[in-house]
């Protein structure tokens, strides 16, 4: 297992933003809902590795300064080792 060190394996962080010119802040959070249960699909698939683990670092919507558009903000980590070949 990758914490050994015996396999090869890497720490990914992924960074999604969003930018909605809703005129609620809920639409953005639906948005923002959907990518991130999306991205936590049981059947997502990587070519070459296995998904070891993955959770949500942080989340967030807020409205942008001085405008009427809002900004959704979800940043994942996922631990990722290598396919046995």
């Amino acid at each position: 297992d990758w914490s050994t060190s015996t396999e090869d394996g890497a720490d990914v962080v992924l960074t999604v933003h969003i930018w909605d010119r809703a005129q609620t802040r809920e639409r953005t959070v639906e948005i923002l809902e959907r990518v991130n249960s999306l991205l936590n699909e049981p059947d997502l698939e990587l070519s070459d590795n296995t998904l070891i683990l993955q959770r949500v670092e942080f989340a967030e919507v807020r409205r942008m300064p001085d405008s009427q558009d809002y900004h959704g903000l979800v940043r994942l980590r996922a631990k990722i080792e290598a396919l046995a070949t």
